[in-house]
């Protein structure tokens, strides 16, 4: 599972195409006769425990899922991987069916990692494409697509120079210069909102000095101007804990309007690296989020937006424009490749589900904290 796009947006269902477990049927013993000596009186097979293989305990969390009132927790076993925190396809891995509020554990079948999918696009979805100076925005009737040019963001081609006629002595006149190549530049960057109407822009721009610097710009499709922009280039070097942002022109920029806010990604090429912030773009406040991994998702019961950085969970306040922890899951974070905690909402309820060890709690979020750890059991070592 990968917390790259809002998790709680999404309805979880149990994905898994290995069959139920089945019990062998007992089969009566033959009868004997009166002379022989009576059968002994063999005991019940002992119940399995249901619980996690050591093996994964300290794997991150691959698959969360609702089963009625339950949480199905698969957890990644690395002996399956070979230390690799991603999953392939056809693997199975360990899961256990938890109730969230008594932290009663049943056996469930393990989750098969299914075939990787590109979903299509819904057509009536909200399309972009761009060029290296140009915005396209196309609403599901592609008839009312709009192109917006954006300035500054190629490099200007000089018009083809006539040569230099040749002087009165003879001497040839100087070469026409060819202009600079029409492609040179990368595609921009660029997200509408769910109506078409309004789109955010990555620009690429540079400061006073000539160093890059990036730009957040929103532009109305309808007339083409740019309404707002906003300085998303962070970086203080004399706060070296404050997380740098958008400064380096190889990264790659991602982003959605949650409201007249939007959520964006800086991802560096060859990660993991990435920071996620909040932005208002008419007010130009920037709000560091999380990084690598996490992303702001809303609540579907208390519609608060909620977002994870390592294994600390903070509400979101969009209108007072902050962040404030509310639970932080026991243990030490993984790898950052590997889901430490997630969450999912189950009948009403927020849970906070953790790795190493594993477990899970009950977020109160009007309360702002949570509950006491459920600990997940662990098998015994064969």
């Amino acid at each position: 599972m990968n917390r790259s796009l809002p998790l709680a947006a999404l309805a979880f269902v149990a994905c898994t195409n290995d069959p139920a477990p089945v019990t062998p049927t007992p089969v009566a013993s033959a009868s004997v006769s009166a002379s022989s000596t009576p059968p002994v009186a063999s005991s019940a097979a002992p119940v399995a425990k249901a619980c996690l293989p050591a093996r994964a305990a300290e794997g991150g969390i691959l698959h969360l899922a609702v089963q009625g009132k339950q949480v199905l927790a698969c957890f990644l076993d690395a002996s399956l991987t070979g230390g690799n925190p991603y999953a392939e396809p056809g693997q199975s891995h360990p899961c256990l069916l938890v109730d969230p509020e008594t932290g009663a554990v049943a056996e469930a079948p393990p989750y098969k990692v299914p075939e990787w999918t590109e979903s299509a696009p819904s057509p009536t979805a909200v399309t972009v494409e761009t060029t290296a100076s140009t915005v396209k925005v196309c609403p599901a009737d592609k008839a009312k697509c709009k192109t917006i040019t954006i300035p500054g963001q190629t490099q200007k081609a000089t018009k083809k120079a006539e040569p230099k006629p040749g002087d009165k002595k003879g001497k040839k006149g100087k070469k026409a210069v060819a202009p600079p190549p029409p492609d040179a530049d990368p595609p921009i960057a660029a997200f509408a909102d769910d109506t078409g109407g309004k789109v955010f822009v990555f620009v690429r721009d540079k400061d006073k000095k000539g160093g890059f610097q990036l730009q957040g710009d929103t532009y109305d499709v309808a007339t083409g101007k740019r309404t707002a922009r906003v300085l998303l280039t962070t970086y203080d070097p004399s706060k070296p804990d404050t997380p740098m942002g958008f400064a380096d022109p190889t990264n790659t920029w991602r982003g959605h309007f949650v409201g007249n806010r939007v959520a964006l990604s800086d991802t560096v090429c060859c990660g993991p690296g990435q920071t996620n912030w909040l932005v208002d773009p008419v007010k130009g406040q920037k709000l560091f989020l999380s990084g690598y991994g996490g992303s702001l998702a809303q609540d579907p019961t208390s519609k608060a937006w909620l977002v994870l950085h390592d294994k600390i969970l903070s509400i979101v306040d969009l209108d007072a424009f902050t962040k404030t922890p509310i639970a932080t899951a026991p243990g030490d974070g993984l790898d950052l490749e590997s889901i430490s905690a997630d969450w999912i909402s189950v009948g009403g309820k927020l849970v906070l589900v953790h790795t190493n060890k594993p477990g899970l709690a009950i977020v109160d979020v009007a309360a702002k904290k949570a509950g006491p750890t459920h600990a997940l059991p662990i098998c015994a070592a064969p």
